[in-house]
């Protein structure tokens, strides 16, 4: 059996009562959720590093939050799964 994510990530929140807008996708094979887990940190690091040459981080900050927030959803959806497992 291919292990799939549960969707109990959620992410970006967006009020002051902590509520969160996005929810990671339950039955994504786990291989897919990191593979496009792993092209966001790309971006981020791509991005970044313009960013970092560049000197014009003003108009990507928000852009780089919002990515590395997917990437880490994705991840932690993984690691519960993952750690599901072995119990």
């Amino acid at each position: 059996m291919i292990p799939t994510t549960v969707g109990s990530t959620s992410f970006f929140p967006c009020n002051h009562q902590g509520q969160h807008l996005f929810r990671v996708n339950a039955d994504i094979p786990i291989a897919d959720a990191l593979l496009y887990a792993s092209n966001l940190q790309t971006c981020v690091n791509q991005l970044s590093l313009h960013v970092a040459m560049n000197g014009d981080s003003e108009h990507f900050t928000w852009a780089l939050h919002h990515l590395g927030e997917m990437a880490k959803a994705l991840t932690d959806e993984a690691i519960t799964v993952v750690t599901e497992a072995r119990s």
